[in-house]
């Protein structure tokens, strides 16, 4: 099946479900708006939300109550695919309140059937924020993952998705402004 998309006004096909991350092809963003990946229409994990109040913490932090998510499975699946590097769409967002508003911070990545991966990350605080790049990197070891999918704790299981992904090989887009208000 194919699918048109749009890349900075040039229009590109994409295969569905078939990305590899050497052409780039999966990702595209209009101006003003958050990094679209064409390849897989939609996550293959539940939603996965993550509060925290640590440090490494990449959001406002969440009082005193330490990490917490909204499903334990959704974040094994996440864990498991990373470990495996099954290909697919992954997401999950770290959220917080951070005086005055709501800040979220947003990771996209999409593990290609060539054992690398396109990755994305988002800032957004209240109605607008900041998209990284769209980068393909090497995809970190499945030992690093083995030890987070083995960890009791959750704080030690999420920090695992803060940096999900290892060198850094080409980029494919550029970041920018995210406008919600449009």
């Amino acid at each position: 099946m194919l699918v048109r998309g749009l890349v900075a006004s040039v229009c590109c096909v994409v295969l569905v479900n078939s990305c590899g991350s050497d052409d780039c092809a999966c990702a595209s963003r209009e101006e003003n708006r958050h990094v679209e990946f064409s390849c897989y229409e939609e996550s293959a994990c539940p939603s996965l939300n993550i509060r925290c109040d640590s440090g490494d913490c990449p959001v406002g932090k969440n009082g005193d109550r330490g990490w917490q998510i909204d499903d334990n499975a959704a974040l094994a699946c996440v864990l498991q695919r990373l470990h495996d590097q099954q290909p697919g769409l992954l997401r999950w967002e770290f959220t917080g309140y951070n005086p005055p508003g709501y800040e979220r911070v947003g990771y996209e990545l999409v593990i290609s059937e060539d054992g690398r991966a396109l990755f994305s990350r988002y800032h957004v605080e209240d109605l607008g924020g900041e998209q990284d790049p769209v980068t393909i990197h090497e995809l970190t070891s499945p030992e690093e993952f083995q030890a987070c999918l083995d960890a009791t704790e959750l704080g030690d299981r999420v920090r695992c998705l803060l940096n999900p992904v290892g060198a850094q090989l080409n980029m494919c887009l550029e970041g920018g402004y995210i406008d919600y208000i449009l």
